[in-house]
């Protein structure tokens, strides 16, 4: 099982009170911004598990560049996907790796002009910062990558300046986008987010509050827009093919990840969902997909698809078509028609955390007399 640094240093009130808001939250009537009290635990559980390695090794370099930085940036560097996977695995071998993270330290040491006179450092290679935003060149120049477009509230990837597919097989026949769908594709995603804030403002800073890099890539090998995530990289979202969805398709699937980012940041902080890991990958027929997933997937897929079908019923207003929002609805709703959790919960309850049990049964409960 999973030892979590913040385990020891939080008390279970906390996490049981956040787990069982998710229900009151995730039907985004609730002002509280869980996502960003999360997002503050696992900042905070980033950042000790650091200072933890650091202190471990006794690394002179890294720790001068370290205390050159304020503990807010300190944390915002240890806390992008691209280092946070590497620090909170439990296989992470800081002295083989601590290449990634030195370069990312010197970057925003660089960034904010913060070097002290006598520290210095010399490289004969492109530096990248946490989130690859941006470069500097071993010539000293400095250079602002796409990844920082500013009309975004969250950093957009498209270059592949960013490397993604460290930690996952099945998405590296991905490519970046040329340039003539680039515009294309985020002038539909600017949409997608206007409208969102549009029909649910609670939903749209939820997604302000948890998604921290959006990589759109290109497939050519398949013929649907596809989104993902990743559980070693919280924060970090995948689009595929994004010239070849709709407009909803891309507000439910900026929703759907944004409730994962969520997930998966609690669980970093707080412990996994299934107590024992042995178990982690037993499959389950999804009634929603009707694919089998894995037993994981499928707790997390119960809260995503709760909350997916109360963003669309927030349509009152009609922002959106009602016929494609009926559509949406539907397909959200019938897959709690099979009363999936307590199927789930039957077989295995002594294996689930007894506080995501209760939201499960909470939710399948509300969906079942929607």
């Amino acid at each position: 099982m999973k030892t979590h640094v913040s385990q020891l240093t939080h008390p279970n009130w906390i996490s049981t009170a956040i787990c069982e808001s998710f229900p009151s939250f995730f039907n985004w009537r609730n002002q509280r911004r869980i996502g960003r009290l999360v997002d503050s635990f696992y900042r905070t559980t980033c950042e000790a598990q650091t200072i933890q390695c650091l202190s471990k090794t006794g690394d002179k370099e890294l720790l001068s560049f370290y205390s050159l930085l304020s503990r807010r940036k300190f944390r915002d560097v240890v806390s992008a996907p691209r280092i946070a996977w590497r620090i909170l695995d439990d296989n992470y071998s800081y002295t083989k790796d601590s290449g990634v993270l030195l370069e990312a330290l010197v970057c925003e040491a660089l960034a904010c002009k913060v070097l002290k006179e006598g520290l210095t450092i010399q490289f004969d290679h492109t530096l990248y910062s946490a989130r690859c935003n941006l470069v500097f060149e071993p010539d000293g120049e400095e250079k602002q990558c796409t990844a920082s477009l500013k009309k975004f509230p969250f950093y957009i990837d498209i270059q592949k300046s960013l490397n993604i597919f460290m930690t996952t097989g099945n998405a590296v026949k991905a490519v970046p986008y040329r340039d003539e769908k680039q515009k294309e594709g985020l002038k539909k995603l600017q949409l997608a987010l206007e409208q969102i804030n549009n029909l649910c403002p609670i939903a749209y800073f939820h997604i302000c509050d948890t998604i921290d890099i959006l990589a759109l890539r290109e497939r050519q090998s398949s013929i649907d827009f596809e989104t993902g995530t990743f559980s070693g990289c919280a924060g970090l979202v995948l689009f595929t093919n994004i010239h070849l969805g709709t407009l909803q398709d891309y507000m439910e699937g900026l929703i759907h990840e944004a409730v994962h980012c969520t997930l998966y940041r609690y669980e970093a902080v707080f412990g996994d969902f299934i107590l024992d890991h042995s178990y982690q990958d037993c499959p389950v027929k999804s009634p929603w997909s009707g694919k089998d997933i894995r037993l994981h997937s499928f707790i997390h897929a119960c809260i995503v698809w709760y909350a997916i079908f109360n963003f669309w019923k927030v349509n009152k207003q009609n922002i959106l078509e009602i016929e494609e929002t009926s559509f949406r609805i539907s397909t959200a709703h019938k897959g709690f028609f099979q009363s999936p959790a307590s199927k789930i919960i039957a077989r295995y309850h002594r294996i689930i955390d007894p506080g995501i049990l209760k939201v499960l049964v909470n939710i399948e409960k509300e969906m079942l007399l929607a």
